[in-house]
């Protein structure tokens, strides 16, 4: 039997974690990466590599909310680990403010550490903002991430 073989397009941060994805779950696996620019030359490597979900459709949630899941997994667990400076990866905290309201709560709320809606008097020390929320997250130094991932 031939060595199975895929083609990966792209060496951003989707293109090089689904080849590693792959590689892992089909060892010794013929894996050919595609792509026009490779790191420090990549969008993802202008990307500040914040982890919030976007614009999640509605017609597949939960689809969306298990790769959400997984996500942050796999990053929870690279924050863990003793190579995390090395590889960019840590929890960071913060405010994420809006000019509107927030009519419901976002599927990943759970996900995320500390989530909660900002208080009145939070709100009100930035005038021109209506709404907003605090929580944990993962930020990813990308300039590190993608080469380490190119292992």
């Amino acid at each position: 039997m031939s060595k199975q073989r895929v083609c990966v397009v792209g060496a951003g941060i989707i293109g090089l974690s689904s080849a590693v994805r792959i590689q892992e779950s089909i060892p010794g696996i013929d894996i050919t990466i595609i792509a026009d620019k490779f790191s420090p030359n990549t969008c993802s490597d202008g990307s500040g590599g914040f982890w919030e979900p976007f614009l999640l459709p509605e017609e597949s949630l939960a689809q969306s909310n298990k790769w959400c899941q997984d996500t942050w997994d796999y990053l929870m667990s690279l924050v863990k680990s003793p190579t995390a400076a090395a590889l960019g990866v840590h929890t960071v905290s913060g405010y994420n403010f809006t000019g509107v309201n927030i009519p419901k709560d976002p599927p990943w709320k759970d996900q995320v550490l500390g989530y909660r809606r900002l208080s009145v008097e939070e709100i009100k020390l930035h005038p021109d903002n209506r709404d907003g929320v605090f929580y944990t997250t993962m930020m990813i130094n990308v300039k590190k991430y993608l080469p380490w991932l190119m292992r």
